[in-house]
């Protein structure tokens, strides 16, 4: 049905792409979601080194992958196509991310490049074909648990082309899993990722290429 004449709608879209100048805020969402989750215990490092690890992803993806923000900027996904998935330190360096090995230091950043190339290794094993990538997906805090994050992994994955490739996720927590398997994921592998406090279950999600 038809507005009335001079009525006012107002069109909230589902997800919008970011550009380089959200990085900022975009990262300080990503950094405060993921401060308390178990992906930041997988991390080498842990949660010490999710602030700077975060940033360097999402400043990777705004310029080889897309990242896309919900309504009222709630809520982040950080993507990476299949080509620019596996980071590598030329991936890096062609990008000119030198910012997280001068502020880990070398040895630090050698230990997340390592634990992110079995990741890839694992990814691989689990979808050998060209994909789509969710590197990361977070909520505000406060506002989790209210459908913003499951809002924008729907609108994302149609975002990046869902429909004619296939997905790949890894999940850290029930309620990611939980949260995935809701938008046609399903579990493709499962690990435990060992960490000082204890091993951290990572599964390994894939969705099928279809519409969404």
């Amino acid at each position: 049905m038809l507005n009335p004449v001079g009525a006012m709608q107002t069109l909230t879209l589902p997800a919008r792409r970011l550009l380089v100048a959200d990085e900022d805020w975009a990262a300080e969402l990503l950094v405060a979601a993921y401060t308390a989750a178990p992906a930041a215990a997988a991390w080498p490092g842990g949660a010490a080194h999710s602030r700077a690890w975060l940033r360097l992803l999402l400043r990777y993806a705004l310029h080889a992958g897309s990242v896309y923000a919900g309504p009222a900027d709630r809520s982040v996904a950080v993507w990476l196509p299949a080509e620019a998935a596996a980071l590598s330190w030329a991936s890096l360096l062609r990008r000119g991310q030198l910012a997280l090995p001068l502020h880990l230091g070398w040895s630090a950043c050698r230990q997340l490049m390592h634990w992110q190339q079995q990741q890839d290794e694992r990814r691989h094993r689990a979808l050998p074909m060209p994909h789509h990538q969710l590197l990361a997906l977070g909520v505000r805090p406060g506002q989790q648990g209210q459908g913003a994050g499951r809002s924008l992994l729907r609108a994302s994955v149609a975002a990046v082309g869902g429909r004619f490739l296939p997905c790949y996720a890894p999940v850290y927590s029930l309620r990611g899993l939980s949260l995935a398997r809701q938008q046609g994921f399903e579990v493709a592998s499962y690990d435990e990722v060992p960490t000082p406090a204890g091993p951290v279950p990572c599964w390994g999600l894939v969705r099928s290429a279809s519409v969404i």
